[in-house]
């Protein structure tokens, strides 16, 4: 539970939740998975996504394998400089 809200809290508290908030959560819970050293790089990829694409939008490029795997790429390269591998591998 405690790291539900902490997820909750940093999605909220970073952003101007253009999303609503059951979509942010389900976005960082997705996203973060175990692994709590990821919150700095998902909560990016999500501001870096949410900057980009109304919601319906994304959930338009969901649905189609390579327009989600261009979002993908692109979220990555907005935020590949908060993804530390040697300290979620850990």
């Amino acid at each position: 539970m405690k790291k539900i809200l902490l997820i909750v809290g940093v999605s909220v508290f970073l952003f101007a939740s253009r999303y609503s908030i059951v979509a942010e959560y389900s976005y960082m819970k997705g996203c973060v998975g175990k692994n709590e050293k990821m919150i700095n790089y998902c909560a990016c990829t999500l501001n870096a996504i949410e900057n980009k694409y109304s919601l319906k939008e994304f959930i338009l490029i969901t649905k189609d394998k390579e327009k989600f795997k261009n979002l993908i790429k692109y979220a990555v390269g907005k935020c590949i400089d908060k993804l530390d591998i040697d300290e979620i591998t850990k």
